[in-house]
């Protein structure tokens, strides 16, 4: 009987101890949590502190008025941003589209914001492509999806590319259309036409400065003038050119018979459609990686090129002849064989 009892002591007594060895564990576990805990609450505070601090710099560096923007291809200050009256731009049986407002998120960036309306019983895609703002073409390309009886408010992005636009927060007179496809597909329900929007800075006169650089064509209400460098390499070259359209119709001008000192590359015009009565900044690539002369026609010197113009029906309107013209005339030169030189030398 006592070795029962004594047994059962035995028992009882290893029992709470092991009770308190687990609770001491528990509570080394439950501290060595708190502890981690706290240091990672003080280490996400720093952190939010700091993205406050930085964000709170950022919008306050953002609205001064004072901000000194490219000094390249220096621009307005955001102070003089440009406001739209509120105005309805489509209003048909299948959709109503209304101008809201004018936004500007960075120095170079703009949005229009228009509210749109289903009014039809189909659901479907409306597209806003290029638009032009005092004459310039600038790229956008915005889409949204409705279904049927939906309202929203959408944004139509754009960002200006010319140097020469009164440079992004003059903006006086924007012209845009709109494009409306089945959902999903490319079948075209129906396009408006051209829409102007009057800015707050229509009063200011479209620019009308000349363009520096050498003319490759001024014939028939239409100009190509190429202005700058824009890189090189023993592969490739790029040159600005500003292209101008005083015409009634919507053209493509593409280079054709391409030659970078004496040697025959290929040679594009990118983003080659030139709306009517439209300028555009875009620029000509020489490629001649595939050359098998490339390496001795070396660094973009003298350049010879000739364009074809053609009409919406894909119709040649003019072939010009060829000009010939050297890349050290044009702005940027010195500056990209700098570059071109420090990245040969590492």
């Amino acid at each position: 009987m006592k070795n029962i009892s004594k047994i059962f002591e035995i028992i009882v007594a290893l029992s709470l101890c092991t009770a308190m060895i687990t609770s001491c564990a528990s509570n080394r576990k439950n501290s060595k949590t708190d502890v981690t805990v706290t240091d990672t609450t003080t280490e996400q505070n720093e952190i939010i502190t700091t993205e406050t601090a930085a964000k709170s710099e950022l919008i306050t560096t953002e609205s001064t008025t004072n901000i000194e923007l490219s000094t390249r291809y220096p621009r307005k200050k955001i102070s003089d941003m440009p406001t739209i009256e509120e105005q309805v731009l489509v209003d048909n049986e299948t959709v109503k589209i209304t101008a809201k407002e004018f936004i500007v998120y960075d120095r170079y960036d703009e949005s229009i914001k228009v509210y749109v309306e289903n009014k039809s019983e189909e659901a479907f895609d409306l597209k806003c492509g290029d638009i032009i703002v005092n004459d310039y073409i600038c790229h956008s390309y915005s889409q949204i999806s409705l279904k049927a009886g939906e309202k929203s408010a959408f944004e139509i992005g754009f960002n200006p590319q010319s140097h020469y636009i009164e440079k992004a927060f003059k903006i006086g007179e924007i012209r845009l259309r709109f494009s409306l496809f089945e959902s999903g597909s490319y079948n075209v329900i129906q396009e408006s036409d051209w829409i102007t929007i009057n800015a707050s800075d229509i009063e200011v006169e479209k620019d009308k400065t000349d363009v520096d650089g050498i003319t490759l064509f001024d014939q028939g209400g239409i100009k190509i003038i190429a202005t700058e460098n824009d890189g090189f390499d023993l592969d490739s070259a790029s040159i600005w050119v500003y292209v101008e359209n005083n015409t009634d119709n919507d053209i493509y001008i593409d280079s054709k018979d391409s030659y970078v000192n004496g040697y025959m590359v290929d040679g594009s015009i990118m983003k080659n459609n030139i709306y009517a009565h439209s300028k555009r900044l875009t620029y000509i690539d020489f490629y001649y990686y595939q050359n098998p002369d490339k390496e001795k026609i070396g660094i973009i010197d003298e350049v010879g090129v000739s364009f074809e113009i053609k009409d919406n029906n894909d119709i040649i309107l003019m072939d010009t002849e060829k000009v010939n013209f050297s890349a050290k005339d044009l702005k940027d030169y010195d500056y990209y064989i700098n570059i071109f030189n420090e990245m040969s030398s590492q």
